[in-house]
């Protein structure tokens, strides 16, 4: 049932919580993160109050604080509903595919106007990306830059001279340090265009883009001409 819900950690243990959206991967232990606590149920515990949605995934890790530091713990749950744990194993299935793609903005990538009006004075350059998914499910996609880089995901097409057409999601800072990352479910028979440019006119420099899901994700880079932004093309 939808609601509020406190999760309660007891531990003779100096205790650490982690809450997490959909997935959580142990390489990247900063990716969909709903919440972190450290001692908010008092005497060196975790709590989580927070609203909890029934059509939501979520994934509850407790560790602690200090390292090498093993013995018991319990959880305990209040809401409005029975709240059930699984305990599960993160395998290699879900860190397995970890592809990346690097490139480099210049002064001879593609342009386009975003985020104003007015473009004329100087241009924003941008490379798109077609994602090919081969597995339905969670997907994350970080950008690791000095730039400050700035992130669009579209359904089917990706039109520059219509940036706002098709946008499935867009992002600015949430993969920290001025990084866009996106996190969804996505699905093999689906298209899916990744637009990577900066948050500031004018500015170039290298990037990499990190993916983390069930499967490999490949990267294509497309240049966008005017047919191939007029038109529906179906992949078959």
């Amino acid at each position: 049932m939808d609601g509020n819900y406190g999760i309660l950690c007891n531990s003779s243990m100096d205790t650490y919580g982690y809450l997490y959206n959909n997935t959580f991967d142990p390489a990247y232990p900063t990716m969909n993160i709903l919440a972190i606590d450290d001692d908010s149920g008092g005497h060196y515990q975790f709590m989580f109050t927070i609203v909890l949605q029934t059509l939501s995934q979520y994934i509850l890790v407790v560790t602690t604080f200090n390292k090498n530091v093993t013995g018991p713990f319990t959880i305990t749950a209040v809401g409005l509903a029975s709240v059930e744990f699984s305990r599960i194993n993160i395998s290699s299935i879900s860190l397995m595919a970890v592809p990346t793609y690097s490139s480099v903005l210049t002064f001879n990538s593609q342009t386009f106007c975003h985020r104003t009006d007015n473009c004329l004075d100087s241009p924003f350059f941008y490379e798109a990306l077609q994602l090919n998914i081969s597995m339905d499910g969670n997907y994350t996609f970080l950008c690791n830059s000095s730039m400050d880089t700035y992130g669009y995901l579209y359904n089917n097409t990706f039109d520059p001279v219509y940036p706002t057409m098709n946008i499935l999601a867009i992002d600015d800072d949430s993969g920290g340090n001025y990084q866009f990352m996106f996190s969804m479910f996505l699905q093999t028979l689906s298209q899916y265009i990744l637009v990577a440019t900066t948050y500031n006119k004018n500015i170039t420099g290298p990037f990499t883009i990190t993916a983390h899901g069930l499967a490999p994700v490949g990267f294509t880079r497309i240049n966008i001409s005017s047919k191939s932004s007029m038109y529906f093309r179906e992949f078959l």
